[in-house]
């Protein structure tokens, strides 16, 4: 009887301690696709052949499938800006890693999302947006590494945002499903990256896959020559939103410390 209510108790405790884990805020701060030579942005207006419908930009999960046709070299990536509990412990504290083996032709990139702002690592800022935005059917600038912008390297935590990417060859009739999936549940197994909050002690997992029929994975071309990349009217939209987003906060703090 003992041992029964023992049971009993350590279910009702796993129990609890699940909920506890899933209650952390998510939300979405920053998202970029870049499908094939075009660039789309937060605040812009996504492509038909891009669903939607089984994804939530307010938190930034769910399900994002491109459709993908025409004989030719392709390239599907997308870069996610998720913040965990930022209201309770802001967007700095958060680590970043890679589990599996990606498929071939897949890419990835976990990094700050190119701010640099005060807290976190201080003034490193991170290459993610960049390496997406200059990524094309021919090549993926998506570096495979965590944390790393050019030949500086750190180990957080800092701010995290991901990206994944795909490189693939179409023949003539072809047609190509990239599904990129954000979901507080860890995979079971495959290539996936998670983005966690030790604070809140929750995390958040994007993982993706390509089906179609006929695709191959075209002949690497030689690594592009980076040159310093001048930033944009898109990426001061960015710049904006996050500052905004960071006073807002502050204030927030303000009238918690008041009370």
């Amino acid at each position: 009887m003992k041992a029964k209510a023992r049971c009993v108790v350590a279910a009702i405790t796993l129990l609890l301690a699940s909920r506890w884990a899933t209650a952390a805020t998510v939300d979405l701060a920053d998202w970029a696709l870049k499908k094939d030579a075009d660039l789309y942005g937060i605040g812009g207006t996504l492509p038909a052949n891009v669903m939607t419908t089984g994804f939530d930009f307010g938190t930034g999960l769910g399900t994002l499938t491109t459709i993908i046709t025409g004989a030719g070299d392709h390239f599907v990536g997308w870069f996610l800006d998720h913040e965990i509990d930022e209201l309770a412990n802001l967007w700095y504290n958060e680590t970043g890693s890679a589990s599996g083996s990606p498929s071939v032709g897949q890419t990835w990139e976990i990094d700050e999302p190119g701010f640099g702002q005060s807290g976190g690592s201080g003034p490193y800022v991170g290459d993610i947006y960049n390496h997406l935005e200059l990524s094309d059917p021919h090549d993926s600038l998506l570096d495979n590494l965590v944390f790393t912008s050019g030949n500086d390297t750190i180990t957080g935590p800092d701010d995290v945002s991901m990206a994944l990417g795909w490189r693939f060859l179409l023949g003539t009739g072809d047609e190509a499903s990239i599904s990129l999936t954000v979901s507080a549940v860890r995979p079971a197994d495959g290539f996936y990256l998670t983005q966690t909050d030790p604070d809140s002690n929750a995390s958040i997992f994007m993982y993706g896959i390509l089906s179609s029929r006929g695709v191959t994975v075209p002949t690497p071309a030689p690594l592009l020559l980076i040159a310093p990349v001048l930033l944009g009217f898109s990426r001061i939209a960015r710049q904006t939103q996050r500052m905004r987003v960071a006073k807002d906060d502050a204030d927030l703090r303000q009238i918690f410390a008041k009370r």
